[in-house]
């Protein structure tokens, strides 16, 4: 089978979608010896050299948007090119207008935010998900969905286009690695710090977590905060360095980040709203305890009741650091809940389900 892929999230420091591809991308060639990828992108595309893994880059426009080119131009560039695809893969909502008709169109739905939310969002991705996120539902023949919630949101805003479509909740997972060998930076102690991962933008709530955490300092606390800086995040940023008990490392590497999180108290994900929530697993795959806010899919992602907070509530969310940071055996409690619940998300599993969608075959590759 030679599937087409959006392979525009893989780049050098990847966001959420960029990690969530390339775990599945390197399961499915694992998985099925049948399978082809050609992974596509107007810009670098870092994925491991493979035999059946193709990298096509195409120009897009000079001043335009390449959005536009990737919804209107792509698939006369395939045809110009000479590719012909089994299916397209669109990774990140977006699907190309007029692929073949022999071409199967899989549309993975990450989250709603652009409807639910959308003056959290950078106004630029707001305004072309608003114009193709139903062009691109009703191209796609298969949908593929990371949470329950995700789904019934995707429903109640979209029934008439995804009317007799197959839609599919996939879980993603998270991928874990070898703690390295270094030390935690200076002045950081095992289970002496919160942490925090995410793009500093308005959705992930962080002045949530900072309100909580400044009246919580006993014992020498410290907020590690890990994550670019996205848009609207000049406030936040200012009392992150006003604050000398928080540490900003920016973007951190997948190594730096495993031992973040092992040696952590706890993660806490404060969003507003999330279509899955990666951290969460990340975290939970890693041994630590996940802090989250009940809403949207990270309430059906942490799973564990005692670890939620009212969305919003600084005090609530200050007394259970508190309790996980002053009671060894709650905490122990609470670290055990998370790694059973983090057994529960495969990649393995997720890029299964993903080829019976499409009708590919699988075997051990």
């Amino acid at each position: 089978m030679r599937l087409g892929v959006d392979a525009r999230p893989l780049m050098e420091k990847k966001s959420g979608i960029g990690t969530y591809l390339d775990a599945m991308l390197s399961e499915l060639l694992e998985l099925s010896r049948e399978l082809e990828l050609y992974l596509i992108s107007d810009g670098e595309i870092c994925f491991p050299e493979h035999p059946r893994a193709r990298k096509i880059r195409y120009k897009g426009f000079r001043f335009l948007p390449n959005t536009l080119y990737f919804e209107f131009l792509l698939p006369r560039f395939l045809r110009k090119e000479g590719i012909v695809l089994d299916a397209f893969w669109g990774t990140q909502q977006f699907m190309p207008l007029g692929l073949p008709k022999g071409c199967r169109r899989i549309l993975t739905v990450h989250d709603l935010t652009y409807r639910v939310y959308p003056k959290l969002m950078d106004r630029k991705l707001l305004f072309m998900l608003r114009l193709f996120g139903g062009s691109s539902l009703r191209e796609a023949d298969r949908i593929v969905t990371v949470s329950r919630y995700t789904m019934k949101t995707l429903l109640s805003y979209y029934k008439r286009e995804c009317s007799g479509k197959e839609i599919r909740v996939i879980y993603p997972s998270a991928t874990t690695h070898l703690l390295p060998k270094e030390q935690l930076p200076e002045g950081l102690f095992e289970k002496k710090y919160i942490l925090f991962i995410g793009i500093l933008e308005p959705r992930k709530n962080l002045d949530i977590l900072i309100d909580a955490f400044q009246g919580l300092k006993e014992g020498g606390l410290k907020l590690v905060v890990c994550g670019k800086c996205g848009w609207n995040y000049e406030e936040t940023l200012r009392r992150i360095e006003a604050d000398p008990d928080i540490l900003y490392p920016g973007f951190v590497s997948n190594e730096r980040k495993q031992l973040l999180l092992a040696k952590s108290l706890c993660l806490v994900m404060p969003s507003l709203y999330e279509g899955f929530g990666t951290p969460a697993v990340e975290a939970m795959k890693s041994g630590a305890t996940v802090v989250a806010a009940d809403n949207s899919s990270l309430s059906e992602v942490v799973g564990i009741p005692e670890l939620l907070f009212p969305t919003g509530d600084a005090g609530a969310l200050r007394e259970i650091l508190r309790r996980l940071s002053g009671d060894p055996s709650f905490r122990k409690e609470m670290e055990e809940k998370s790694r059973r619940r983090g057994e529960d998300f495969s990649w393995k599993k997720a890029a299964e389900e993903f080829l019976e969608l499409i009708g590919g075959k699988y075997e051990e590759a």
